[in-house]
């Protein structure tokens, strides 16, 4: 009869602890589900914000890309348009310098013709 009373006994602290072990996790699951949530919700919006800033981060390095390559084309175009210039100078003065020697060239024949016409 003892083991039986005990038995008894036993199964009801048993199914009293389990019905207190599971009214507890109701009871916690009921206070902390909304804190997981917005925990979840917290994680996802950060993972969102990153998200968020790499494009704005990746569009402004191609627009930096975009300005950097308009610059250097348009320093090329000034390079070259300097280029040509100084390549114009110096076929213009190749020019007047064939042309002042030509003159001289002219003059000097002319004094030798004036002076080979006094002689005669």
């Amino acid at each position: 009869m003892k083991k039986m009373l005990m038995t008894l006994i036993v199964l009801s602290i048993a199914t009293s602890v389990y019905a207190e072990t599971t009214y507890t996790e109701q009871f916690v699951n009921k206070w902390t589900s909304p804190v997981v949530q917005k925990e979840k919700d917290f994680r996802a919006q950060q993972a969102a914000a990153v998200k968020s800033q790499q494009a704005q981060q990746d569009r402004l390095e191609s627009m930096r890309k975009a300005q950097q390559n308009k610059f250097d084309a348009l320093k090329r175009e000034q390079e070259l348009k300097a280029s040509a210039y100084k390549k114009s100078q110096e076929q213009n003065q190749k020019d007047f310098e064939a042309a002042k020697k030509a003159r001289q060239d002219t003059l000097n024949q002319t004094k030798k013709d004036v002076k080979s016409l006094l002689t005669f």
